[in-house]
């Protein structure tokens, strides 16, 4: 059972590591589509759009697996502001109104980008 939990946490850190390696990517992604759905509207926005919200997803999923390891850490994560700042997202997506999506994903997505990226790191830090 230990070696199974030690795999488990190496899979974790590797995961986090990972996390925060594309990070940066997603964050040029969504400013590309903030302004693209601003003032900048292109045939594949749309497309685009969908790339960066998988990207987003991909990353909730990353950090929604290693909230045991999160917290085995000590290291703070406000999981009930993060899924504030994700539903205020979805509303907008819902809305399909290009101005409340840009808004949201600058003010409610990049934020919550940056508060995983720095969970991910101070884990890492912690935990390895």
């Amino acid at each position: 059972m230990e070696n199974n939990n030690t795999d488990l946490r190496a899979d974790q850190i590797e995961a986090l590591e990972t996390l925060i390696d594309y990070t940066p990517k997603l964050v040029k992604g969504v400013n590309t589509v903030v302004a693209e759905l601003s003032s900048n509207r292109k045939e594949d926005t749309d497309e685009y759009l969908r790339m960066v919200i998988d990207g987003i997803n991909w990353v909730l999923g990353i950090i929604n697996g290693c909230l045991d390891l999160v917290s085995e850490c000590n290291v703070a994560f406000d999981k009930e502001g993060a899924n504030d700042k994700s539903s205020k997202f979805s509303e907008a997506y819902l809305s399909k109104e290009d101005d409340k999506v840009a808004e949201a994903l600058d003010k409610e997505v990049l934020p919550l980008i940056d508060i995983i990226t720095d969970v991910a790191r101070k884990t890492v830090e912690a935990c390895k």
